[in-house]
């Protein structure tokens, strides 16, 4: 199986997408009513400090000799400077990434093992009180907003039972000197393991109210790819052969059946990052989508192309993750799809 040609094919798409993303959001950002200058500045700032800004923003200049400038120089790494912080973008990006990408991280772990589990068992007990039990608890999780999920937690575990942090990263009992910008990584790098627990337990309530939506969602469509599978010919041949229902169902009918699975998750998993700045203000987090937020709200142009960008390359790298396990999944991927393609 020939896997560089596939990659390096969508590494060009991506690219190409990515320019793409980064023209539509470049040109909302400026047709919005409202002065950035002016917004950063205030209402009472001299006219001509208003227009100073302008320049050095770019504003003076067309739509295509704004973009043009602004692509050239975040292609050697300066998104520009932020109208809010008064920093590089991307000394923001580094400082506010890392922190959502450790929460989605520890998302993308509970989904994926809580998805493959619900949904084997429900499959496995189809039409049981086992299966009833994870449906009715996956129109539940999935009807529920994580925001919303966010705010009972801060209640239930913040106020009536006090057992687990509820803002943000690490307790203000404990310093650890940043070197990778992932609290617990950090904590362990500097052999502080105590700091590491408790880094871990702020993970807990805001990742588990990110990943139940999704983690419920690929619950029902493991199940019902795992049923669609059982009336397949190979799993007939497979019975027929005499190998045990537990082996068939683990080794022989899970693989396929997770193909459409990995294909929805790896797109939730992407989404969390810009889907989790609700989540991110309720648990006081410091993450990136907190951050892209803010921009918006002042209309911080350099800070949200930088944010979205950041995001669009994301998805595009989970795409591609995403194809690939698919391709070892799919023997009719391996085999014949990417030479196709």
């Amino acid at each position: 199986m020939k896997l560089g040609p596939f990659i390096l094919r969508r590494l060009l798409l991506s690219i190409f997408v990515l320019i793409g993303l980064s023209i539509v959001i470049f040109i909302l950002a400026r047709v919005v009513p409202g002065d950035p200058a002016r917004l950063a500045l205030g209402p009472r700032a001299p006219e001509d400090v208003v227009e100073q800004l302008r320049k050095e923003l770019h504003m003076d200049k067309s739509l295509p000799e704004q973009y043009w400038i602004w692509l050239t120089n975040a292609l050697r790494g300066d998104l520009g400077k932020s109208l809010v912080t008064k920093r590089p973008v991307i000394e923001d990006i580094k400082e506010y990434l890392p922190a959502t990408l450790e929460l989605v991280f520890f998302t993308a772990i509970f989904m994926v093992f809580f998805a493959i589990l619900l949904g084997t068992l429900a499959a496995r007990y189809k039409d049981r009180w086992v299966d009833g039990v994870i449906r009715i608890f996956s129109y539940i999780g999935v009807s529920i907003p994580a925001f919303v999920l966010a705010v009972f937690f801060i209640l239930i575990f913040g106020y009536a039972w006090p057992i687990l942090p509820v803002l943000g990263r690490l307790g203000s009992q404990f310093t650890v000197a940043r070197v990778t910008g992932f609290m617990i990584l950090d904590s362990m790098l500097a052999g502080n393991w105590t700091a590491a627990w408790n880094a871990f337990t702020h993970l807990i309530l805001p990742a588990i109210a990110l990943a139940l939506g999704g983690t419920f969602q690929e619950a029902r469509i493991t199940r019902s790819s795992m049923v669609d599978n059982l009336s397949k010919d190979f799993i007939a041949a497979e019975r027929g052969y005499g190998i045990p229902e537990r082996r068939i169902m683990f080794k022989y009918l899970l693989k396929p059946s997770l193909i459409p699975t990995v294909s929805v998750m790896g797109m939730d998993i992407a989404a969390t990052i810009g889907n989790a700045f609700l989540v991110e203000m309720i648990f006081n987090w410091p993450g990136i989508s907190r951050y892209g937020i803010n921009a918006m709200l002042f209309k911080d142009l350099n800070a949200i192309s930088g944010v979205v960008l950041i995001i669009g390359l994301i998805f595009a790298l989970t795409n591609i993750v995403v194809d690939i396990i698919v391709a070892f999944l799919d023997p009719r991927v391996r085999l014949g799809g990417i030479r196709g393609q």
